[in-house]
């Protein structure tokens, strides 16, 4: 009876395997993929979703004198793109043709060689292949050649333009603005009969390279009219094997990032960038008391001309930010601020020494002249030493979309501002998005009576970018 039941289960496994490699194939074919295509993929344990094999089957179709040259992935986060883009090239295209050159660039991380090795390991250990760690380069036994090279930012690519290249591979794409990437194109050609050169392309919606994306992949996807370019839309919907961790994060994402990593919206443009913010939710009374134990610290936007803006923040005991007091005037010296600044921190029961910790832009830290004190060195004569902020656009702009939670979702806000910051209250639902990074908020310059502009978003944006740490026990510490 055990026999049986061990028979029967074997079968059972074997039918499902066969029905699995099925399905498999009748995606494949429907999609357009040629025969031996799916053979290499299978072959190499390679199993594509069906919106990979829309990818794989353009990239076939770029042989044909009227196939598309250029093939792009995009969407949301977490659709398996890499590891697309890295199969059909090392298993498909570098076994059928020998001595193809690719240059396979990505966009560093912290661990960039470990998340290659990582994505070879998972495409190609069933080839025959030598791998050059430390010169990035993947080499198989007919002679094609891959070299991946990463970048940081646009010059780091420079070295490899003006060399001939058969592919040329992308990811990340929306990170490199048109101009290097027409430099890039122009390395995108062969002398080898029989093969038609190509890219392929992978990104997510932002970055400086947005709005070029959109118009060249996306538009003429939407509009029927692809020719020479071919797009997938590629997501972690389509992506059954995405971990439920990483799924959770992105449907915790509000506001842009929400609508750009988690929706894949292409179509963000300059309209308001948090979109998130809700007035009734967000702005709160004025405190009449801020107890000593909630740490407070002080942000600062500098500004002659364009107003220069403090903000008082705190932390209660649940990890809420307060911004409670906000102080902005235009075209006074450090001298006649400090007045102020000392009032309004009384205000809340506080000297400047038991300020926390003083966070401002890096332009207070430049010197104007051999003998002349900086900005910076005038508050310390005054009794502040400020710390620089971490000015990071992006990332400043995502921890405040964050913070604002998503209330109409049921994502509680942990950032709230009194009415008494009008300033900031009138700025923030006016920020807009920046159409050339869409991840980033548009820069806006006031007036010359100092109305409108981003001072007092940006001096949000420093406050926010620092965590006090050790709360109850009165402990402070900038974390970065």
């Amino acid at each position: 009876m055990l026999l049986d039941t061990t028979v029967a289960s074997s079968a059972i496994k074997k039918l499902e395997f066969q029905e699995a490699i099925n399905r498999l194939v009748t995606a494949a074919h429907s999609a357009g993929s040629p025969p031996d295509q799916i053979r290499n993929f299978l072959n190499a344990g390679y199993a594509p979703t069906p919106q990979q094999w829309k990818f794989h089957a353009a990239a076939r179709a770029a042989d044909n004198p009227d196939g598309p040259i250029h093939i792009a992935m995009g969407g949301a986060r977490g659709g398996a793109k890499s590891h697309a883009i890295m199969s059909q090239v090392a298993l498909d295209d570098c076994q059928r043709f020998a001595g193809l050159d690719v240059l396979y660039l990505r966009l560093i991380q912290k661990a960039g060689r470990k998340a290659l090795d990582q994505l070879r390991k998972k495409t190609i250990m069933s080839l025959r292949h030598t791998y050059n760690r430390n010169e990035g380069t993947i080499t198989f036994a007919n002679g094609s050649t891959i070299v991946v090279g990463h970048f940081k930012n646009e010059g780091d690519i420079d070295k490899y333009i003006g060399i001939e290249y058969d592919i040329i591979v992308i990811e990340e794409r929306t990170q490199l603005s048109q101009a290097k990437i027409d430099q890039l194109m122009g390395s995108l050609r062969t002398g080898k009969p029989g093969w038609r050169p190509r890219s392929y392309n992978a990104t997510n919606p932002g970055g400086i390279g947005h709005a070029e994306f959109r118009e060249t992949f996306v538009i003429p996807f939407r509009e029927l009219r692809q020719s020479n370019t071919f797009f997938v839309p590629m997501d972690w919907r389509h992506n059954p094997f995405i971990n439920p961790e990483y799924k959770s994060y992105l449907m915790a994402l509000t506001g842009i990032l929400g609508e750009m990593w988690r929706d894949g919206n292409w179509d963000i443009g300059s309209g308001t960038f948090f979109i998130n913010w809700l007035e009734s939710v967000h702005v709160i009374k004025p405190l009449q008391r801020c107890p000593l134990e909630w740490p407070m610290w002080i942000s600062m936007d500098w500004g002659w001309t364009h107003p220069a803006t403090f903000q008082w923040h705190t932390q209660r005991p649940d990890g809420d930010i307060l911004t409670v007091s906000e102080y902005k005037i235009q075209r006074k010296l450090v001298k006649e601020l400090m007045p102020k600044v000392e009032e309004i921190t009384k205000k809340w029961d506080r000297s400047l020494n038991d300020i926390k910790g003083f966070v401002a832009g890096h332009d207070i830290f430049t010197k104007r002249g051999a003998t002349e004190l900086s900005i910076a060195e005038q508050f310390i004569q005054q009794g502040i030493t400020w710390v620089p902020a971490k000015v990071d656009r992006i990332n400043g702009a995502a921890q405040l979309t964050m913070r604002l939670g998503n209330p109409k979702e049921g994502i509680p806000a942990t950032w709230f501002i009194t009415e008494s910051c009008e300033a900031l209250v009138r700025q923030m639902p006016n920020m807009l998005v920046d159409e050339k990074r869409p991840e980033d908020v548009l820069k806006i310059d006031a007036n010359e009576f100092g109305e409108g502009g981003d001072d007092s978003y940006d001096c949000a944006r420093y406050g926010l970018m620092v965590v006090p740490l050790n709360l109850m026990s009165g402990g402070f510490q900038w974390k970065y």
